[in-house]
């Protein structure tokens, strides 16, 4: 799975694959886990658990939106 763009998942396996491929660049200190930031305002729409990391080559922050009932849940960049 790709984590260089934003990507809506269509099926809860979109959303555990992304799973592993964060694991897999977490063990490979590409990306690293990170706090809520303060400036973050979610979507009136999303209903999962947001989990936040930040990418080590360009800091860029991203946000992993886990499945809830009807949404598949999405990982998207956020700055």
């Amino acid at each position: 799975m790709m984590l260089q763009k934003s990507y809506v998942f269509k099926s809860r396996a979109d959303c555990a694959e992304c799973e592993q491929a964060i694991d897999l660049a977490l063990g490979n200190k590409e990306i690293k886990s990170i706090p809520e930031p303060s400036w973050y305002a979610p979507p009136i729409d999303e209903m999962g658990q947001a989990v936040f990391f930040e990418k080590i080559n360009d800091g860029s922050v991203w946000v992993l939106v886990l499945p809830e009932r009807v949404s598949f849940g999405y990982w998207k960049q956020i700055k």
